[in-house]
């Protein structure tokens, strides 16, 4: 046997031994192959599909993970949000209603001007031992009719997040206070006459 053919014979069966070995190891265990092309999708329930010599890989939009052989159909579940979770409690939804009214009444908000207003966030940072008053940051999305933001006046914007966050000092009921940030000193802290909550109202 020529030596040339000899190790185009050995590549190949060097080659087909990956091949193999990456298959198996990627259907066994449900894994993306290692020698692949991703393709993502924006529509549907498929996140992703790597799509491998011999097996398809597939990432489904409720975290499910599925390789199967090209020979294969293979369509994802439907995937339907848990209504329950995504349902917002009548303390979050009072709270928030609150908070817009009383950002339009102090001109944080310009009604006139607002095109959308959604409130993403509420965290309880914590509050002074026996009171009923909380220091709450408030996470916000809102639009303008402009496309500006001229509707909304003194709140700081996040650029990372792309969210505005504005502080208030509330019992729930009422709001006492809307401020920029909350300053707490290391005594009140160690004392304990101020509590930490970190509690998220959902």
């Amino acid at each position: 046997m020529k030596k040339s053919l000899k190790i185009t014979l050995i590549f190949l069966g060097i080659l087909i031994g990956i091949i193999v070995l990456d298959t198996l190891q990627a259907k066994i265990l449900d894994n993306s192959p290692l020698i692949k092309i991703r393709k993502e999708f924006k529509d549907g329930y498929v996140q992703y599909m790597d799509k491998g010599i011999l097996v398809n890989h597939y990432y489904c939009i409720n975290k499910e993970e599925k390789t199967i052989w090209k020979s294969t159909k293979y369509s994802c579940p439907i995937y339907e949000e848990d209504n329950k979770a995504q349902e917002l409690s009548e303390r979050r939804k009072n709270l928030e209603s609150l908070i817009k009214n009383e950002m339009i009444n102090k001109q944080f908000l310009d009604k006139d001007n607002l095109k959308s207003f959604e409130i993403t966030g509420i965290c309880i940072y914590g509050y002074y031992k026996g009171e009923e008053k909380k220091y709450m940051q408030i996470n916000f999305k809102a639009v303008c009719n402009d496309d500006s933001k001229s509707c909304i006046n003194d709140c700081r914007y996040d650029e990372e997040k792309k969210e505005y966050i504005k502080w208030i000092v509330s019992d729930e009921s009422k709001i006492y206070e809307f401020k920029d940030g909350v300053s707490i000193s290391y005594d009140e802290l160690n004392s304990g006459s101020f509590i930490m909550s970190g509690e998220e109202i959902k």
